[in-house]
């Protein structure tokens, strides 16, 4: 099964190499707009840019306004990938996470949330880094709160929980998000407490830039209920009884059934993966 694939390949590389290649990896749920915006500013990256990147929309099971109708009319000149979770499964996106990060064997990811923008001179720093597989790193973040196009009208925050950069070795050896969560919202930081113990976490002098809905009406999902404050308290309390570190991969990280519905790349090497794991059976 797909693990099998992970596995070959978990091992920590401690020599620092140059990031050449960078895959972002975004869920979407019911986004449109806010996907269409992304791919506006992604078409503006030089080609040379552009052909180190691989973009991978994972659709949380969208019951409405699917990714899939609003892809760029030019979205040929990018490498994007997009999958669907065929069942809608409330804050499901550490779950979509996992997904996406399935296809980014041996390679650096960039994760977020779709109302995060990661500017080209970002990844230009990003791709001047020279990083060992055991570090992650965090960015600065700046928020839109008005149609941007300079810096000047960008208001700072503090870095997103959510968005980092990682490579796929150390984040299955944490072993990717906690599913047993799903449906549950922000539970990220369970994955943050394991990879922490085997990570070296690092700070990058580099920035995403969060549209907040004031921007793009559809930014950030608005149709499904959060957790109280008692309710969220309740669960770390329980949580926080099983101290038990996972350091083995679990069983089945992907709990939902799923396809790919695009993919502008050709010989990527992802067909092998999908397949095993979507029928348990081996490469």
């Amino acid at each position: 099964m797909m693990i099998n694939v992970i596995r070959k390949s978990l091992a920590l590389d401690f020599a620092r190499k140059p990031i050449s290649r960078l895959n972002l990896v975004y869920p979407y749920y019911m986004n449109g707009e806010m996907f269409v915006e992304q791919q506006k500013r992604w078409l503006t990256f030089p080609a040379d840019i552009l052909e180190k990147l691989r973009f991978i929309i994972v659709d949380d099971g969208s019951p409405k306004n699917p990714a899939a109708n609003f892809m760029a009319d030019d979205h040929g000149r990018l490498h994007i990938e997009l999958y669907r979770i065929e069942v809608d499964i409330p804050w499901n996106a550490d779950g979509a996470r996992n997904l996406g990060a399935l296809f980014c064997i041996n390679e650096w990811m960039f994760l977020s949330d779709i109302d995060h923008f990661l500017p080209l001179d970002s990844i230009k720093k990003i791709f001047s880094l020279e990083a060992v597989s055991f570090e992650y790193f965090f960015l600065k973040r700046l928020v839109a709160q008005s149609a941007w196009n300079d810096m000047s009208t960008l208001q700072p925050s503090r870095p997103h929980k959510s968005t980092f950069l990682i490579h796929w070795a150390l984040y299955w050896k944490a072993g990717g998000f906690n599913e047993d969560y799903s449906g549950l919202y922000s539970m990220g930081w369970t994955f943050r407490n394991k990879v922490k113990k085997i990570g070296r976490k690092r700070m990058l002098d580099a920035y995403v830039v969060e549209f907040s809905r004031e921007v793009m009406r559809d930014a950030t999902t608005t149709t499904l209920p959060k957790p109280g404050k008692e309710e969220r308290a309740n669960m770390k309390k329980t949580l926080r009884k099983d101290r038990k570190f996972r350091k083995s991969i679990p069983a089945n990280p992907l709990r939902f059934p799923w396809h790919k519905e695009y993919s502008s790349i050709r010989n990527m090497g992802s067909e092998a993966v999908s397949r095993a794991a979507r029928t348990g059976g081996g490469l």
